[in-house]
């Protein structure tokens, strides 16, 4: 019990505890990405890793940020290129100085690239599923791919509350 590990002739910790727990949720202060899909993550290390092997990650469930680079959407999917960021406490990306470079997402949903502007930050749960090869400047570039669970688009004056949440798939499978 938290009551008994104070020293004596201190205040019991309970009411304390209930007291901070309840103003953290009343303030909205919870994790963008939902517990339900937060405990699906299977790799929890750095993306600098994954960047520079991702075949050794396939089937890997990550919480990744970044920055959109661009957005491409057909009839039978849609495709957005992410430079990665790191992520604070609260799961908004940021500083892109500290990137480790740029990883694909893909869902067969259609994604307006309208929402899904150059520039916009996002926070997403997704699946590597492998690499994808992209030409750039005329040199071939090998990216991380990964099948989209959960994306949050981060409002860009506002980063500290998501623009909206979408949710596309959440099972896993």
């Amino acid at each position: 019990m938290i009551d008994d590990i104070r020293p004596s002739g201190s205040q019991p910790l309970g009411p304390f505890v209930v007291c901070i727990v309840a103003a953290l949720m009343l303030s909205g202060c919870s994790p963008p990405i939902s517990g339900q899909i937060r405990s699906q993550v299977t790799y929890t290390g750095g993306f600098g890793k994954i960047h520079q092997n991702p075949g050794q990650f396939i089937g890997e469930t990550v919480i990744l940020g970044g920055k959109i680079f661009q957005t491409r959407a057909t009839d039978t999917y849609s495709e957005i290129t992410v430079m990665h960021m790191p992520l604070d406490l609260a799961g908004v990306p940021y500083n892109l100085r500290f990137t480790r470079g740029p990883y694909l997402l893909y869902t067969e949903r259609h994604l307006d690239p309208d929402k899904f502007e150059t520039g916009i930050l996002l926070t997403v749960l997704a699946r590597i599923t492998g690499t994808q090869q992209r030409t750039v400047s005329a040199k071939s570039h090998t990216y991380p791919a990964m099948r989209i669970l959960e994306i949050i688009l981060w409002e860009p004056d506002k980063k500290s509350r998501p623009n909206f949440q979408i949710i596309i798939g959440g099972g896993m499978g």
